[in-house]
């Protein structure tokens, strides 16, 4: 069965209880698809369990993540835990649309489910798995006072086409960039990110039709028959 606890770090450490930080970069494309890198640091369980247990669990991790996930990447340097993986439009936890027109892109970023990290036990065995967290959903609530508690901070940072003109909880955003606190939005709404910028296609097609236009009566002017009657 499932652990009662899913975290955004690895739930084996929660036994630890120390101080850890965990850091979500998403990287969003125009196509649809998309590049996320968590990045887990777990310096304060050091004092704990030493380097040496908090290293080796975080491996044993890496290796079962590795195993279980096709195309995940997952690396330990030290106490410092970094998984990524890409996502394409099939495969995407997140909703991503171009709402813009002929000559703007108006691109809309909704991400409710959120990959986490946890242990799954059947009989005696233990496997690292990745399910998905949902943001909107009240019961997070608990689950993100339970995590403060414990010293876990968690933060997810978008990265957009276009300039963002709304995101909605986010901490701040600046340029094509949006901050959010996890466990401020955990159990009270999901992330959504509007960015904007020019559609050079539809530019380049109305010079086009310009053009054609412009050629079209020059053509038709120097095909022209001078009127009146010829002098004699």
């Amino acid at each position: 069965m499932k652990n009662a606890i899913v975290l955004f770090a690895f739930a084996a450490l929660l036994v630890f209880a120390g101080c850890v930080s965990v850091e979500y970069t998403h990287k969003q494309n125009e196509d649809g698809s998309a590049d996320l890198t968590i990045l887990m640091d777990a310096t304060g369980m050091v004092q704990l369990q030493g380097q040496a247990a908090v290293t080796a669990s975080l491996q044993q991790s890496c290796d079962e993540l590795k195993g279980q996930v096709q195309g995940l990447q997952c690396e330990v340097d030290g106490v410092m835990l970094t998984v990524q993986r890409h996502y394409t439009k099939d495969s995407a936890y997140y909703s991503f649309s171009d709402e813009g027109d002929l000559f703007s892109h108006r691109y809309v970023l909704e991400v409710d489910s959120v990959p986490t990290v946890g242990r799954e036990s059947g009989g005696q065995a233990v496997n690292t798995t990745i399910t998905y967290t949902r943001l909107s959903d009240p019961a997070g609530l608990q689950s993100a006072q339970g995590m403060r508690a414990v010293g876990i901070t968690a933060y997810y940072t978008v990265q957009v086409p276009g300039e963002i003109k709304e995101a909605d909880g986010s901490l701040m955003f600046s340029g094509s960039t949006a901050k959010y606190d996890l466990l401020s939005i955990m159990g009270v709404r999901k992330m959504r990110v509007v960015s904007e910028s020019i559609n050079p296609v539809g530019y380049v097609l109305v010079l086009l039709a310009i053009i054609a236009i412009a050629f079209v009566g020059l053509r038709m002017l120097s095909g022209a028959k001078p009127s009146g009657r010829r002098r004699r």
